[in-house]
């Protein structure tokens, strides 16, 4: 491949690009219907396991988990739950203590 195309690539990307790629997935698969069989949201279930385990809750600070339970309850098991949790919290990120920021 050409180097342009190369860096292209998600790997290349600034941090701020991948947050406003991973914010937009998120909204995205909100609003997937939920009472109808989703092919895109079982996907993205599917892939949780082999990215974070059965739990992406043991990946993260215990002061960053201290915040997330005062607006919404997540799911630890679920993909699009951490997508919405890093949705939100880039979101909402200035609301934040600055420990957690």
């Amino acid at each position: 491949p050409l180097a342009h195309k190369v860096l292209l690539h998600p790997l290349f990307w600034s941090s701020e690009m991948r947050l406003s790629f991973l914010r937009d997935s998120s909204d995205r698969i909100e609003l997937e219907d939920r009472e109808k069989q989703s092919d895109l949201l079982e996907a993205i279930e599917c892939i949780g396991p082999e990215v974070f385990g059965d739990n992406w809750e043991i990946k993260f600070d215990s002061v960053f988990l201290g915040s997330i339970g005062n607006h919404r309850r997540y799911n630890a098991n679920s993909t699009r739950h951490l997508l919405r949790l890093i949705r939100n919290k880039w979101n909402h990120y200035i609301e934040f203590p600055k420990q957690v920021q």
